[in-house]
């Protein structure tokens, strides 16, 4: 019994001894920036054993609402790298998942839920940048997405490693940095952060020789002096009242009218007129005898 739990001891510790390399190969991690804004790119770099190969992943979560029985999430301009790769996508509270990748047309590919989680994943992705779309159907109102995106590097002759990924592709909030064995939650901003206001100190000379700092005078604002209300006086009123101004009245000089001359009678018409008389007067009574 005793050989047996030497034994047993002794396997054990092989073993750990076996797997602490592995588990040590990671033994620094430096982001910058720490506190990146969404589409800046994040550079990872650290420590490592010498050509040790180095899993790097990505990943955050998001919540997607459900409308009429299916949810949709779109993402666009996903950079995918070059080399070694694996796209992963995990959906909780769905009956199915579907994971659309668009090329020159919409390549999807598919999978039922289990217990209510649908996983689709899909290695050696051909480097480049894809418009991916994540659909499916749900009974629930809500759906939790996990999106995963992977990559494997190789750390130099001196163990220095170094990997860059672009955030344009994740929304604004805490994501998730794994090298190796390191874990660290980054938070990806949507905008720079508000700086905090700062109190100006007023300085002052140190040392005996020096001038001491002037202290700041402070000058109070006069008190104004109570004015005293003026009653206003009363001005009489004097109403004129217009003196009507008599109107002249014009004559109208009247011209007399120049009354023509009688024209003169011709002298002899009389006598004229006395004879014709005295004829017809005569013929007449001839006439009648």
């Amino acid at each position: 019994m005793d050989k047996l739990a030497r034994t047993l001891s002794l396997t054990f510790l092989f073993f750990l001894l076996a797997i602490s390399p592995v588990s040590a190969a990671v033994t620094s991690l430096h982001i910058s920036p720490e506190t990146p804004m969404k589409g800046d790119v994040v550079s990872i770099s650290g420590d490592a054993s010498p050509g040790e190969e180095i899993t790097v992943s990505v990943s955050f979560k998001t919540i997607v609402s459900v409308s009429e029985g299916t949810y949709r999430y779109y993402i666009s301009d996903v950079k995918i790298p070059s080399g070694p790769n694996n796209f992963k996508v995990v959906a909780k509270n769905v009956k199915n998942l579907n994971v659309g990748v668009k090329l020159l047309i919409w390549i999807s590919k598919g999978s039922d839920a289990s217990n209510g989680v649908a996983v689709v994943s899909q290695s050696n992705v051909p480097a480049g940048t894809y418009d991916v779309m994540i659909y499916g159907e749900s009974s629930a109102s809500t759906v939790e997405l996990e999106i995963i995106a992977s990559t494997k590097i190789t750390a130099n002759s001196e163990g220095r490693y170094q990997y860059s990924y672009d955030t344009s592709s994740i929304p604004p909030g805490t994501f998730t940095l794994s090298v190796g064995g390191i874990t660290k939650q980054v938070t990806l901003l949507s905008s720079p952060p508000a700086p905090s206001p700062t109190q100006a100190q007023p300085s002052s000379f140190q040392g005996g020789g020096g001038a001491p700092s002037p202290s700041p005078t402070v000058t109070e604002a006069p008190t104004p002096s109570p004015v005293t209300p003026v009653t206003p006086t009363p001005t009489e009123t004097v109403t004129v009242t217009p003196t009507a101004t008599p109107t002249e009245t014009v004559t109208p000089t009247v011209t007399p009218t120049e009354t023509p001359t009688p024209i003169q009678g011709i002298p002899g018409f009389e006598i004229v007129f006395a004879i014709a008389g005295l004829v017809i007067a005569m013929y007449l009574v001839l006439r009648k005898e």
